[in-house]
């Protein structure tokens, strides 16, 4: 499988991720769209607004049959630190609990992002974006994450936004085994 279809295969994730925002507070309410989140939540909107933006990104370059641009990567790499903010707080709330292997393996997860954006810089075509997308997918897995207590059930889309992002960590694991050879 060519790399613009793996990443075209991946905008069903990234929307699926983006539309937890919405979903989960309809569904509850059966009210008018809304948050869930509080007003001192917004900063969790990083991981779902980079889900869209990702995703509408992707869909356009594939349509047009353009490889995405020097100002996508850099959207893609902002999505990435957007992604990654919500977890500092959580893995200092992990360390003051006295929970290192959990703060480990947020932590790791926000490291193994960097690295594989750090590395999709030095990759051309659409292979680049697919590790983009793969590190966004890298930087967002602490946030569907059910260890640490009380944030499963705290942040929308559950199980739904685990299966997504496993999906999106899945094709960038399948597409660097295709790469090698």
């Amino acid at each position: 499988m060519n790399d613009r279809r793996r990443a075209r295969r991946s905008i069903l994730p990234l929307a699926v991720i983006a539309i937890g925002y919405i979903v989960p507070p309809l569904l509850s309410t059966g009210l008018a769209p809304s948050s869930a989140f509080g007003d001192g939540d917004q900063l969790f909107l990083g991981v779902y607004a980079g889900a869209l933006v990702l995703a509408v990104l992707t869909d356009v370059a594939a349509r047009r049959d353009a490889v995405p641009g020097a100002v996508s990567v850099v959207i893609a790499l902002l999505a990435i630190g957007a992604a990654s903010v919500p977890t500092v707080p959580v893995v200092c709330l992990l360390i003051e609990d006295r929970a290192p292997v959990r703060a480990l393996g947020f932590g790791a997860a926000i490291l193994a992002a960097a690295a594989v954006a750090a590395l999709a810089l030095r990759r051309r075509g659409w292979w680049r974006w697919s590790m983009l997308l793969g590190a966004f997918a890298l930087a967002a897995l602490p946030f569907a994450c059910p260890v640490a207590a009380g944030l499963y059930n705290l942040f929308p889309g559950g199980a739904i936004f685990l299966i997504a992002d496993l999906t999106l960590i899945a094709q960038l694991a399948i597409g660097a085994r295709c790469a090698r050879g």
